[in-house]
């Protein structure tokens, strides 16, 4: 309960530390906010290179197939690669502000999001130019949406503490992130999956989110809500985790790591 109450509590701070972040972010770069949408296309182009016309597959379907599924694993893998800092990057400012130190891994996640749906309402709209019109199953994406940012949360919570205490971390997620980029169907659909190892495939929760943003965006179909659900509470499970272990630290990190 202390989680939400601080969440309501500390709202300002998170907004304000939200906004100072991406506007830190678009000052790094010349083009600024432009890279939040160039990114995922460059990413796209030279997956679409490879499996589109190397391998001889340059259909308009195929395209809006590899960015939907790409735009989802991108806000994914940087929601929580960024939020595994946020903890230790923010330690100068905790040793003078008590605060919840669940709050700054947050602030990366949530300024991450933001870059996400800019870029996904880019996606939609390239959708419908390509002939996939919006249709009477979109209101299911907010639930898909949902248990992703759910799943992000639980991911990042616990990361941030351990990459706090030991930055190995960061390179331990971030390599089973790279066998889960192979692994969750974002350059292949699930039918390519043989029927005795679709059981295991779909233990990546990100494997069944990405399935039902193409189900409801190309499909005109409702995604398998048991996958859905499963990822949220995957989500959960891990959030909770997070948060105790963010509780048991919160007055000893600050005395056994180096500000």
């Amino acid at each position: 309960m202390n989680f939400f109450q601080n969440l309501v509590r500390y709202k300002d701070i998170v907004w304000y530390r939200t906004l100072a972040q991406l506007k830190s972010e678009s000052k790094q770069f010349y083009l600024g906010y432009i890279w939040f949408l160039l990114e995922p296309a460059i990413a796209t182009a030279i997956l679409y290179l490879v499996f589109g016309v190397i391998l001889n597959n340059k259909s308009a379907e195929f395209v809006v197939f590899l960015v939907v599924g790409l735009t989802a694993w991108q806000w994914f893998e940087a929601s929580v690669n960024e939020g595994m800092m946020g903890l230790k990057a923010k330690l100068p400012i905790l040793s003078q502000i008590p605060l919840p130190k669940y709050l700054f891994p947050l602030v990366q996640v949530f300024s991450a999001t933001w870059k996400f749906a800019f870029v996904f309402m880019i996606v939609l709209l390239f959708a419908w130019i390509c002939g996939f019109a919006p249709n009477i199953h979109y209101p299911a994406l907010l639930l898909v949406l949902g248990a992703q940012l759910m799943l992000i949360i639980g991911i990042t919570l616990p990361a941030a503490v351990a990459t706090a205490y030991m930055e190995d971390t960061m390179r331990v997620v971030q390599s089973v992130f790279r066998l889960l980029f192979y692994l969750s169907g974002i350059f292949y659909s699930t039918d390519k999956v043989p029927d005795n190892l679709k059981t295991l495939f779909y233990t990546n929760p990100m494997a069944g989110l990405i399935e039902g943003y193409r189900k409801i965006v190309m499909e005109n179909t409702l995604p398998n809500m048991g996958l859905v659900a499963y990822a949220f509470a995957f989500g959960v499970v891990l959030a909770a985790v997070g948060v105790m272990a963010c509780v048991y630290v919160d007055k000893k990190i600050m005395k056994s790591v180096p500000v």
